[in-house]
């Protein structure tokens, strides 16, 4: 009994019990220290600790309080699959009702490859174009997971693993940042308890550029390896080489051609005069190209033309049906040895066309190569004389510097001497100041002995003679 089980009680008690071993900072640390679980920057995504008998089911209503969704580590180790959701995840997990930890890997590998898929076509996937392909039925309330099927009739890709094993009991508790909130919006986060069935789309239910891409899509006519896809989403140029490649080898469309020509290939080669050969031996190698392997072809047995020695006693209508019999087994051997040689044709010019392609790709990307080496020779002259100038500033900066450096030192000096001649300067005016007041005085001495009888009072020394008369002086 954990503490959880009475919470949920719409929960089985499978679901209730379906932890995580994933639940210490170490074993998490480790994990990410392997695995990638970002497209860009692994600090756009934290991780949080789960408790011990924390359920997979469990939502954010109990405390702490917080926002977060559970992914299966699986997801991540063999699907491919990084962080954030595209708007597609987001709205098909939407429209399904489900939390990404309740959609069954398998259904998570049709949802990546479709998306890889249609990037190798140049198509924009949406939530209409997949259920057109795919749908969800009712589920059990015992089912663990809620699983996606190929509408039948309408197979584009093929099962991930018949039996998925090893996905339980792993996964992560996904939290945003402060700077990427949007991590976690705009689809649900935690498990339902009713997903939303969702049946086959038909094609009057789809908009114009849908009804185009669904089109498409079906008028591959493949059934896509989805290893082989998924293996392809970072290498766009094999990936569309694959389609292409996968295209050629259909079976619906080598038949197709086989029965455009064949009024004009066959019609007249099987039009014989005269007695009929004795033995016409077909063969062909024992496997054709095709991938499939309901299109391998069996060596063709000797088919005995030889016409009776006695026709006397044969009717006409007889001979007749037995030589059509007979051309028609010819027919059919030719029309089998054509389907060898037409499937390795496409195939070969699949090839061709590829090697081609990849050639052109390296000629233009030497030439650009070559462009660019050009161009950095320039760039390395004019950088040596970009060098050559600035060792040339820099020695003149240098010189310049000694030079403010000596007049700084001189304009000290010079500043000194002048505070010097500055201090005598008033040592001097106040010395002659002085002995102006003292040869004042004296001469004022020498007329009042001179002339006892005049009144010098009004002398003085900073006064001025103005119009006969002693003013101050202004």
């Amino acid at each position: 009994m954990t503490s959880y089980d009475s919470q949920y009680p719409w929960a089985s008690l499978s679901l209730k019990r379906e932890c995580t071993s994933l639940c210490t900072a170490k074993r998490i640390k480790a994990f990410r220290d392997g695995q990638a679980l970002c497209k860009d920057d692994e600090k756009d995504v934290m991780v949080g600790l789960c408790e011990l008998d924390e359920p997979v089911c469990r939502d954010g209503t109990l405390p702490p309080i917080q926002r977060f969704t559970f992914i299966y580590a699986t997801l991540f180790e063999r699907l491919g699959f990084r962080l954030p959701f595209s708007d597609f995840e987001k709205d098909l997990l939407t429209m399904l009702n489900v939390a990404p930890a309740q959609l069954h890997p398998n259904s998570w590998g049709f949802v990546r490859a479709f998306q890889i898929l249609c990037a190798g076509l140049d198509i924009i996937p949406t939530t209409p174009m997949f259920l057109y392909f795919f749908e969800l039925k009712q589920s059990s309330p015992k089912q663990f997971w809620t699983s996606l099927n190929s509408v039948s009739g309408r197979g584009l890709l093929t099962l991930f693993q018949s039996s998925y094993k090893g996905g339980k009991g792993a996964f992560l508790k996904i939290l945003a940042p402060e700077h990427n909130t949007a991590l976690l919006e705009g689809f649900p986060l935690y498990w339902t308890r009713l997903p939303t069935p969702q049946g086959a789309r038909q094609m009057e239910e789809l908009t114009l550029t849908e009804r185009e891409g669904c089109a498409r899509l079906e008028g591959l006519e493949v059934v896509f390896d989805i290893h082989k896809i998924l293996d392809l989403e970072y290498r766009k140029v094999d990936l569309k080489l694959f389609i292409e490649r996968q295209m050629a080898l259909s079976q619906k469309e080598l038949l197709r051609r086989i029965k455009q020509q064949e009024s004009n290939k066959v019609g007249t080669s099987l039009r014989t005069k005269g007695s009929s050969p004795k033995a016409i031996i077909l063969e062909s190698e024992q496997e054709t190209t095709q991938s499939d392997p309901k299109l391998k072809r069996k060596r063709a047995e000797p088919l005995n033309l030889e016409a009776s020695d006695s026709t006397d006693n044969v009717p006409l209508s007889a001979l007749s049906l037995k030589k059509s019999r007979q051309l028609s087994l010819v027919q059919e051997g030719l029309l089998h040895n054509i389907h060898q040689v037409e499937a390795s044709s496409l195939f070969l010019v699949g090839r061709l066309e590829a090697s081609e392609r990849k050639e052109s790709k390296v000629v233009s990307d030497l030439a650009a190569a070559n462009k660019e080496i050009e161009q950095l020779r320039v760039d390395l002259v004019d950088f040596a004389k970009l060098k050559k100038t600035l060792e040339d500033k820099e020695a003149e900066l240098s010189v310049l510097e000694a030079e403010v450096d000596e007049l700084k030192s001189k304009a000290e000096s010079s500043s000194a001497r002048c505070q010097v001649l500055e201090d005598e300067k008033e040592e001097l005016v106040d010395q002659l100041c002085s002995t102006l007041k003292e040869g004042f005085q004296l001469a004022l001495d020498q007329v009042k002995i001179l002339h006892p009888d005049i009144d010098v009072s009004a002398a003085d020394i900073t006064k001025e003679i103005v119009d006969g008369q002693l003013v101050e002086l202004s």
